[in-house]
């Protein structure tokens, strides 16, 4: 009898420890070998169905180890799911830039530009080449060579460019001119800054950037520019002259001083009429653009005058009159033909 307990012990010992580890049964240790596999192969999916599987089938097992392992490596997948589409963004954002930086970028400039909108334009496009910068240049690699292609033609062009901005500048005749061009010079030396800072062992971007940054240096201060503005300013008022004349003719030059003065009082110009002159040898005719048929004819002409505060002006003036049946006839109708330029009164008659 004590040797039968004896022996009733250890079985139930086995029995129990084959319920609680399923791997010890013929069922258990198949899922449990699969489970181990289709994880060591990433196929989560099927590993999961296993433990499931295992754990409907043999409820006392001790799962833990194997749930810990799918949970790992869930998070191991998400984590390359989630690196991969950080990455993809990256990449995406990185051609991106480099797209607004070198293929739609506009580096040119209007009179309603100021030094803080081109300072920020500046900053925006700065904060774009940084993220060039730190993007994987591999997965840029088409788009990179293209554009060091385009930007190494771009360089040998790049001093005319230069030159004619620094002479519009200089030859400005108002302050905000020079300026405009002033800003242009920034954008480009913004334009080849970003450019070296992607491809620094380029020689030709590196020399491009030089030669617009010493072009800016020698424009000067802001003060120095407005200056040079108002002495350009200065002769080209000392320079102004009437038009040559191209005819004496009493009669045009009173009806162009006629419909001067009703346009001056009917717009309250305020201006004072000095001098008018013909500038056309000969009247001009105009024609129907499809029968040919005269519709009238015109001379162009000129005029000086003197504005409420005291300045003196000149501007071309043209005056016309229709053709009515087989001659010219009715009144002389006009207007200023080009805005009008400041002179020296004393110049008016010379």
């Amino acid at each position: 009898m004590k040797l039968v307990k004896f022996i009733l012990i250890p079985l139930l010992i086995f029995a129990s420890q084959i319920a609680v580890f399923a791997q010890e049964t013929p069922t258990g240790k198949k899922f449990a070998e699969d489970f181990w596999k289709f994880i060591n192969e990433d196929r989560l999916v099927a590993a999961e169905g296993r433990l499931e599987s295992i754990k409907r089938r043999e409820p006392k097992f001790d799962a833990s180890k194997m749930e810990k392992a799918l949970a790992d490596a869930k998070a191991k997948n998400e984590g390359f799911r989630v690196a991969s589409r950080e990455a993809l963004a990256t990449k995406v954002n990185a051609s991106n830039n480099l797209n607004s930086l070198f293929r739609s970028r506009n580096i040119q400039t209007d009179s309603s530009d100021t030094l803080a909108t081109t300072n920020a334009e500046i900053e925006k496009y700065s904060k774009m080449a940084d993220e060039v910068v730190a993007a994987d240049r591999n997965s840029l690699a088409s788009d990179l060579e293209s554009i060091l292609a385009g930007l190494k033609g771009e360089s040998k062009g790049d001093p005319q460019i230069t030159a004619k901005l620094v002479k519009r500048s200089n030859e400005s005749t108002t302050s905000n001119g020079a300026e405009t061009a002033y800003y242009e010079l920034l954008l480009r030396q913004s334009y080849w800054d970003t450019s070296r800072r992607i491809f620094p062992e380029d020689a030709d971007i590196s020399k491009a950037y030089s030669s617009v940054t010493a072009s800016i240096k020698s424009l000067g201060t802001p003060e120095q520019r407005a200056a040079q503005a108002e002495k350009n300013m200065n002769a080209k008022i000392d320079a102004e002259r009437l038009p040559k004349a191209g005819q004496r003719n009493a009669n045009l030059e009173k009806q162009i001083q006629d419909i001067f003065n009703n346009i001056n009082q009917n717009r309250n110009l305020n201006y004072t009429f000095l001098k008018s002159i013909i500038v056309s040898t000969d009247y001009e005719i105009a024609r129907h653009s499809l029968t040919g048929i005269i519709l009238k004819r015109y001379v162009l002409g000129a005029v000086a005058l003197k504005t409420k505060d005291g300045k003196c002006k000149q501007s071309l003036f043209r005056i016309e009159q229709n053709y009515v049946g087989s001659s010219f006839s009715g009144s002389w109708r006009g207007d200023f033909a080009d805005f009008t330029h400041e002179m020296r009164c004393e110049n008016v008659n010379k």
